[in-house]
């Protein structure tokens, strides 16, 4: 089989490659920084003292330890103002982890459609080949037909691929960030309130 793409079949497939290049490199970075944000089940019980905390807390990777320092940082706040405090600096870490995660639900959304594209530049090219060569042979339509056939292969593809990527992200960080909710909501509740 001889795949013989038309310049514009070629600027279809590199528009695709180009789009599965942005969700696996946005997906594998995002996916790093997901699991670097860490998965906690639970708090560790904190001392008291402040400055102990923070040096506690300070040897731990995960997102989470570094809002409970923030929380640290104000003993004397009623409990609810100190679990809104918590969870407002949460809301700023899932808003940061989710940034760019709607531009791989868009290459999903338009991937199937540059597909599609090639599919007609391709239905196109055999009916330009058909009138050129007058004959209806297999040798004739099968270059346009292939280009059609390909580029909307690699349009659903790139786009199964972005899907995958965009929910798989979507669940990793609102499972953390829904644990962490109830993490921080509690351990807000257990400290004692301020003056």
């Amino acid at each position: 089989m001889n795949l013989e793409l038309t310049p514009l079949g070629w600027a279809t497939i590199s528009a695709l490659l180009l789009c599965s290049v942005y969700v696996c490199a946005f997906g594998l970075e995002r996916w790093i920084a997901v699991n670097t944000w860490g998965f906690v089940r639970s708090l560790p019980d904190l001392p008291a003292d402040p400055v102990q905390a923070k040096n506690l807390l300070s040897d731990k990777r995960a997102q989470i330890y570094r809002i409970l320092e923030l929380g640290l940082e104000f003993p004397g706040t009623d409990r609810k103002a100190l679990e809104e405090k918590l969870l407002t600096a949460l809301d700023r870490s899932r808003i940061e982890l989710e940034m760019g995660l709607d531009h791989v639900g868009t290459v999903a959304v338009i991937t199937p459609f540059i597909g599609l594209f090639g599919t007609v530049i391709g239905i196109m090219h055999t009916f330009a080949s058909l009138k050129k060569s007058g004959n209806a042979g297999l040798d004739v339509v099968s270059g346009g037909i292939s280009e059609a056939l390909v580029t909307t292969a690699a349009g659903l593809i790139v786009a199964i691929l972005a899907v995958l990527v965009f929910n798989g992200l979507k669940a990793a960080i609102g499972q953390r960030t829904r644990l962490a909710e109830v993490l921080l909501s509690q351990w807000a509740q257990s400290r004692p309130d301020g003056p």
